[in-house]
């Protein structure tokens, strides 16, 4: 079993990637809640792959804020993606994206990385960074965080408190 991809029906084994992910309402308003997570020690490549894509996932954190806007942000992040090297992949999901959440200004679409729409103090945002490698190279599997964003006045605030990372997301036993 490889996160969310490839069925199967074996079990799960030491080295596996498992994608844990949550979509509770709160007052309402659907958001969601995603993490990687290893069962035992992943391997150095898998441990690259991760911390790559938790580093572009913390630029993320820092460019949304007030003013700039979903495209512009989509855009440095398809170029810090480039900088470490990933391969974009075809399918929507394996990329770094802004989400809209289905009230406000962005209702019926699901993703708005193409809008000129400038964010303001009080919106919320979806961030959802995801990569893939392939079912046959080493660190095979999806890597995924989604968080949910406050835009404050001065940037953004994450109001998403379950942990990102190896040092939190290693499951034994």
């Amino acid at each position: 079993m490889r996160g969310q991809t490839w069925p199967t029906r074996r079990r799960i084994k030491a080295g596996d990637i498992l994608s844990f992910t949550c979509f509770p309402t709160v007052a309402g308003y659907g958001t969601a809640l995603r993490r990687t997570l290893f069962l035992g020690e992943p391997d150095a490549r898998a441990l690259q792959t991760w911390a790559t894509n938790l580093n572009i996932r913390q630029h993320a954190l820092e460019v949304i804020r007030p003013g700039t806007t979903c495209r512009k942000i989509e855009r440095e992040l398809d170029e810090t993606r480039a900088d470490h090297s990933w391969r974009h992949l075809s399918d929507r999901n394996h990329r770094v994206r802004l989400l809209a959440h289905p009230y406000g200004p962005w209702a019926g679409r699901e993703t708005i990385r193409d809008l000129d729409i400038a964010l303001e103090p009080g919106m919320l945002v979806s961030l959802r960074v995801t990569s893939a490698v392939a079912q046959h190279e080493p660190g095979a599997g999806v890597y995924g965080d989604t968080d949910v964003l406050f835009v404050n006045e001065t940037g953004a605030e994450l109001l998403t408190a379950f942990p990102a990372g190896p040092e939190h997301n290693l499951l034994t036993g």
